[in-house]
């Protein structure tokens, strides 16, 4: 919802915002609103994503585990290597295992709220997330529940494929992001 797309538009960057869920996007808009900053915000998967070449990719917030089938997850890095300018960077993160193995991630309960997400697992390294809630708003009851898939890709799987395709790790490391529940690569394209 522009927590990354805002501040880089602020510090003068040329930003192109991709977002495949229509509330996320209508979300992002109304703060490109709000802010008055003008960021062309695509409502598509990276798939359906054709625009214009760029110097770098974020896929930040677990956007690649989103990716349930290794041919998803191939198809996905072939948009974005495809949008890439020659030389161009991908910087990603993708969960790391001990977070899949936590099953309850959120459990909070006060007297007018309550939030909980918990992860139950469907198949070798495929998991439903589940998020549910519900509270008192400005005086106003809500309640709110989904349930999405997320897959668990073990890094080497994910480098052969990221080397497949044309990409090059970098090897730098992000010791500054080490505190969460990912881990943060940096790749160049070939």
């Amino acid at each position: 919802t522009g927590r990354i797309t805002i501040p880089l538009k602020k510090q003068g960057y040329k930003v192109i915002a991709v977002e495949k869920s229509s509330g996320m996007a209508s979300e992002i808009k109304k703060k490109c609103k709000d802010y008055c900053l003008d960021i062309p915000v695509h409502n598509c998967s990276i798939n359906e994503f054709d625009n214009e070449e760029v110097d770098l990719a974020l896929a930040l917030y677990e956007v690649l585990n989103y990716s349930i089938s290794e041919g998803e997850l191939k198809s996905n890095i072939v948009a974005i290597y495809n949008q890439l300018k020659p030389n161009g960077y991908l910087f990603f993160d993708l969960l790391e295992l001990w977070f899949f193995n936590l099953k309850e991630i959120i459990n909070v309960s006060l007297d007018d709220f309550s939030h909980r997400e918990w992860l139950t697992q469907r198949e070798e390294n495929i998991y439903t997330y589940h998020l549910e809630g519900c509270g008192v708003l400005y005086g106003s009851e809500f309640h709110f529940s989904e349930e999405f898939s997320i897959r668990y890709w073990d890094l080497k799987t994910a480098n052969d494929i990221f080397i497949e395709i044309g990409f090059k790790e970098t090897q730098n490391t992000f010791p500054q992001l080490s505190s969460e529940s990912s881990t943060y690569k940096l790749y160049k394209k070939l």
